[in-house]
């Protein structure tokens, strides 16, 4: 096997010509490892086999004893029989303020829009929607008034 050094730039070429034994070790280890690499192939392959079918005699298991107790089945009933809940795709989630899609933010669990600092709604939801106005607490105002070294004065 001969390895094409077309492809290396000047210096590698360069420093593999000054050192031709490096090039015939490396020559000489790729079958081995290829080899070394097949056989580990192999053997993670007859292991995942073995795995595969210890884990579908425990289903059958399962399920055979799922089909005995009543009390299991009764329970796989009602699994199987809840409706799901509608999740809404992030296709039809958009920013109610620029339009924007879901870009994966979330704060608090919730999708959110880092530009404008809102919740992402619902396309059918967005036409209801209206910004949250925050009041000033007359008292905390009255608190900023009273110690002015909380911030600067606007004439100054």
């Amino acid at each position: 096997m001969t390895i094409d050094i077309s492809n290396l730039s000047q210096e590698e070429q360069a420093f593999l010509k000054a050192n031709p034994d490096l090039l015939k070790s490396i020559e000489e280890a790729i079958p081995k490892e290829l080899e070394r690499t097949e056989k580990r192939k192999e053997k993670l392959l007859k292991t995942m086999s073995v795995h595969q079918q210890k884990m579908a005699e425990l289903q059958d298991k399962f399920d055979f004893r799922l089909f005995l107790d009543p009390t299991l089945k009764d329970i796989q009933q009602k699994f199987d029989s809840a409706v799901p809940t509608r999740q809404v795709s992030t296709e039809e989630i958009m920013c109610p303020v620029c339009g924007s899609d879901d870009k994966g933010n979330k704060v608090n669990g919730k999708p959110w829009c880092l530009k404008c600092n809102v919740m992402l709604l619902p396309k059918h939801k967005i036409k209801r929607w209206k910004p949250i106005i925050r009041q000033v607490n007359e008292h905390r105002a009255t608190l900023l008034d009273l110690n002015s070294g909380l911030y600067p004065k606007e004439d100054e």
